[in-house]
């Protein structure tokens, strides 16, 4: 049976016009005026509106929900594969599926450079060798996919940013794109298969004395409109997890803050992933984010000036090492290349409402947001 609507069906809505890229859907803006807004899957927040608080929150209960979500996927889809990104997440999803006995046809992962590098592609190599480790039994094979120069060569062509055949969601990648160098390689058609990935540790955010759950157009954009991928935290055939999920990260929010979340933890962070149902991938780095999620020191200077380094999901370890990697090879000219394009959409949107906004030193994305209502009893209904 042909899928009608992606598994996780969620995109930009723009007047009476649909995109699955923010930077398509400010040109439609620019054009008609009209303003775009985030909507993710509606059956998904259905199923969580008005879903009760869990009774018994701890690890195990939601590591059970885990599996048992994942046993669901296992049992209705031909082909099961799991988007491996080397972190707690996808770490923690892997381990439960070989522990349990759920047979995982692939496991793939894109890797930074164009041959194997242990210095470069680090954060993924830990999670790699234990999948390894199960190939021919838990495990069907691993799939390290290396981007080619051609997969590079998109910031060459004219508003790369606002083409969906490079990016989807709201992203402004640095590295080759993630549906561009792997999800398009594959023989398997999207009806025969699922996706897995490892979206997303809870969002939480206090105001006027209320707390919310937070669906923010971030990470889980990445994939927009692609059929096959299935966000697992956000799996709207178990609203449960992702309840159950948001309550135990608000029980450790407890300082004094506006917004939480899982990378913000400077203290108590391997409580709070155990909290969530996870488990830690015995690297402290990994556990850390020290090489993925934070902001690298110097970004304003590697940029040249160029500003919007917040645009580009951040500058990171990755993607300094992808910088390196490039003047390894003589394609500095692909980093210029990078940095041109980041001017120029600086200019063509920065005048949008609500698009970009200046930190003082370069502009940054506006989120978007959905929030829930948390109380004692459950989550109540999305505000408008």
């Amino acid at each position: 049976m042909s899928r009608t609507h992606a598994e996780f069906d969620q995109f930009y809505e723009c007047g009476d016009k649909k995109f699955v890229n923010l930077w398509q859907a400010f040109d439609y803006q620019l054009e008609s005026q009209h303003f775009p807004y985030y909507r993710p899957d509606i059956d998904f927040i259905d199923s969580i509106t008005n879903c009760k608080r869990p009774n018994n929150i701890s690890h195990q209960y939601i590591k059970d929900l885990i599996i048992k979500s994942l046993k669901h996927l296992r049992k209705k889809h031909k082909y099961l594969r799991i988007a491996l990104g080397g972190g707690t997440d996808s770490w923690s999803i892997l381990k439960y599926c070989v522990q349990s006995d759920i047979y995982v046809d692939e496991v793939v992962t894109s890797m930074l450079t164009f041959e194997p590098n242990v210095r470069h592609n680090l954060e993924w190599l830990p999670a790699l060798r234990y999948a390894e480790q199960h190939v021919g039994k838990a495990i069907g094979h691993v799939n390290k996919v290396y981007p080619n120069i051609d997969d590079c060569l998109y910031v060459k062509e004219k508003n790369w940013w606002s083409n969906p055949d490079y990016v989807r969601g709201s992203h402004w990648p640095i590295r080759p794109c993630l549906n561009k160098v792997w999800l398009e390689r594959t023989n398997l058609p999207e009806d025969d298969r699922v996706d897995i990935f490892g979206y997303e540790k809870p969002y939480i955010k206090k105001q006027n004395n209320k707390m919310y759950w937070v669906l923010q157009d971030d990470a889980v954009t990445e994939c927009m409109g692609i059929k096959s991928v299935v966000p697992l935290f956000y799996n709207k055939e178990f609203p449960e997890l992702t309840v159950a999920m948001a309550y135990a990260f608000a029980n450790n929010c407890t300082y004094h803050a506006n917004y939480y979340s899982y990378e913000n933890f400077n203290k108590n962070k391997l409580k709070v992933l155990k909290d969530l149902g996870l488990e830690s991938t015995g690297h402290r780095f990994l556990d850390m984010f020290f090489l993925g999620k934070s902001d690298y020191d110097g970004s304003e200077r590697k940029l040249g000036g160029y500003g919007l380094q917040s645009l580009s999901s951040n500058y990171n370890y990755k993607s300094k090492m992808w910088w390196k990697f490039l003047e390894k090879i003589g394609r500095e000219d692909l980093i210029e290349d990078y940095k041109k394009s980041v001017l120029q959409a600086s200019y063509r949107y920065k005048d949008l409402p609500y698009a970009l906004q200046s930190n003082g030193k370069s502009f940054e994305r506006v989120g978007r947001q959905i929030c829930i209502e948390m109380d004692e009893k459950g989550f109540g209904n999305l505000e408008k």
